[in-house]
């Protein structure tokens, strides 16, 4: 009779015993499934997150590129007329543009010029007929009152290679002028997405012009700053 009772408390011992096991084991089970769980929403999270951020990202430049002027898509007088518009109305002068002809002429803003005519191209702008040969496109912006007091003209590289070749003609070019009606304080000569700017007159209306120009786009670059006097 003892060892029969002996032996069912055995039993119920060992079957207490695997009680608790399963309990501990089913309660492990349960933490490492809530860990993974939880790990698994982190890391989606996570992901979420970062996909947001380059998606808010890329939204931004594009957002930035659509709003940034390009030279390139605008023409040459596309591109004057972005830098013009930038102007305050205080900081404007009485201006005109364009070549003589009656479909270029433009009172008080940039107008397109004619490239067929290379001595004028040469006697309003500056362009010597060497570096006129180089370009397909050209505008200008000039001081009604006295060209020598401001005269910009924009060209296109018909090559963008030759762009520096241009810059030079350019500047060789102004640099041996002879002046009449006043002289023109300074030059500069700048480029942008294969054009070349050129701006001779006033210090400080050619000063502000070459800020409005690298404001306007950022691939500008100075390439001559000549003081003419």
């Amino acid at each position: 009779m003892k060892k029969i009772t002996a032996f069912l408390m055995a039993l119920m011992m060992a079957a207490a015993f695997t009680g608790c096991e399963k309990d501990e084991q089913s309660s492990s089970e349960s933490s490492k499934e809530s860990s993974m769980s939880s790990e698994a929403e982190a890391t989606e999270e996570a992901e979420t997150e970062a996909e947001t951020e380059a998606e808010t990202e890329a939204e931004t430049t594009e957002a930035a590129e659509e709003s940034a002027p390009e030279a390139d898509a605008e023409g040459a007088l596309g591109l004057l007329n972005s830098v013009w518009a930038s102007y305050e109305d205080a900081e404007k002068f009485a201006a005109a543009g364009g070549d003589y002809s009656e479909e270029n002429m433009t009172m008080d803003a940039p107008g397109k010029f004619g490239i067929e005519d290379k001595e004028t191209l040469d006697s309003v702008l500056g362009i010597p007929a060497a570096s006129a040969e180089l370009i397909d496109d050209a505008a200008s912006l000039v001081h009604m009152m006295n060209a020598n007091t401001f005269t910009c003209g924009a060209f296109h590289a018909a090559n963008e290679a030759d762009v520096q070749t241009i810059a030079d003609g350019i500047k060789e070019n102004i640099l041996v002028r002879q002046w009449m009606c006043g002289f023109p304080d300074k030059l500069i000569v700048m480029t942008v997405d294969g054009y070349v700017i050129s701006a001779f007159g006033s210090a400080d209306l050619i000063d502000n012009f070459k800020a409005k120009v690298t404001a306007a786009y950022a691939s500008a670059q100075l390439v001559y700053d000549e003081q003419l006097v």
